[in-house]
């Protein structure tokens, strides 16, 4: 389930943070409205998936994975210049890194890489100025 999320507009970054039980189509549920919501330019989305407990496989096909692109396209997201990172720890229950292995064989055309810390998220990155971060994730209704 979402959690919470933080958009810093000054580097266009959105952090999404997932805790407990991750429900199928979550991620692409919610990447679109909070999209709309931030109305700015994002150029990196990082999922932080350390605090989940359980998932499914439950809604991975390849068909959502378009219908989610072409939401995010139409509203103006390049999504070739969106880097997408998913921190998800080696210990994380199977279900969540299956899903993260299928999304990447399923989504040629988004960047998108898995994590196992917000460290070395940042390095793959090349973000290396957050090391700030993590943070204690402010809520945009704040």
């Amino acid at each position: 389930m979402l959690n919470d999320y933080y958009y810093d507009e000054r580097n266009n970054l959105l952090v999404m943070e997932h805790v407990g039980d991750y429900v199928g189509a979550e991620f692409q549920t919610v990447v679109p409205e909070l999209l709309e919501k931030v109305q700015g330019q994002v150029n990196y989305i990082i999922i932080d998936m350390s605090k989940v407990t359980s998932a499914t496989i439950i809604d991975t096909d390849l068909a959502l994975v378009n219908l989610t692109h072409h939401k995010i396209t139409k509203l103006g997201f390049d999504l070739d210049i969106v880097l997408i990172c998913a921190i998800i720890p080696q210990d994380a229950p199977q279900n969540l890194i299956q899903r993260s292995e299928r999304f990447t064989t399923r989504s040629n055309y988004i960047k998108y890489i898995r994590s196992v810390s917000w460290e070395a998220a940042f390095v793959e990155m090349d973000l290396e100025h957050f090391f700030s971060y993590p943070f204690s994730i402010k809520t945009q209704s704040e």
